[in-house]
């Protein structure tokens, strides 16, 4: 609305003088006042209708949402005394509601990754995954029995390496090799990106189901 009124303000205002019965029209202060508003509550409009869609994941965009946010809002510089106290006043709004200092501590990631790895471990052990890793470890055996003697000490060894790696230290190989690959651009889906690697990740495939949502809002 302020957007519209600050982009017909020459129009309107010759308008204005040109009518018998006009009200009275906006002072320079005022114009001015609006021109402070709309930057500060520009990156806001911005955030909800992000956070407004329906075809595409939004709850992994909250965090770096914020972040913009509190770094927009900051680099704004209003004119007015009432405009620094809107800016003053949304900045806290944002730190009090949305705990945005929170989401700039290192740890914090640090800590997400071990929690990840924590379900990549829980995953891992469950008796589906045990069974698959059993049948694989058979099917192999088998195959070591009909193959050339040559390599049977060699495959042998190889398949005790792989049978003595704890869930532990495979979540936390998936989740240094996951990190190596290149970053999804960030315009990109990242239920297309999860649907490439399904195969290559299995384990954290679940979790993007598990974690990848639409948070139900209150829009109409």
């Amino acid at each position: 609305m302020m957007e519209k009124l600050l982009e017909i303000k020459a129009p309107l205002s010759v308008a204005l003088t040109s009518l018998p019965r006009a009200p009275n029209g906006l002072t320079a202060i005022e114009w001015q006042l609006i021109e402070d508003c709309i930057p500060l509550l520009k990156p806001f409009e911005s955030m909800t209708t992000e956070l407004s869609g329906q075809t595409y994941p939004t709850l992994s965009m909250v965090i770096p949402l914020v972040r913009g946010l509190q770094y927009t809002i900051g680099k704004r510089t209003p004119k007015t005394a009432t405009g620094q106290i809107l800016k003053t006043t949304l900045s806290n709004a944002v730190s009090r509601h949305l705990k945005k200092n929170a989401f700039g501590l290192t740890e914090n990631a640090s800590n997400v990754q071990k929690w990840i790895c924590d379900e990549l471990c829980a995953i891992t052990s469950e008796p589906d995954n045990l069974n698959t890793t059993t049948v694989s470890a058979n099917i192999n055996a088998h195959k070591q029995e009909q193959s050339n003697s040559l390599w049977q000490q060699f495959d042998s060894k190889v398949l005790q390496v792989k049978t003595t790696i704890t869930p532990s230290v495979m979540s936390t190989l998936m989740l240094r090799q996951y990190l190596d690959i290149p970053h999804l651009e960030r315009t990109k889906n990242p239920l297309e990106y999860w649907q490439q690697y399904k195969q290559t990740f299995p384990e954290m495939y679940k979790l993007s189901l598990k974690y990848l949502s639409i948070p139900a809002t209150s829009e109409i």
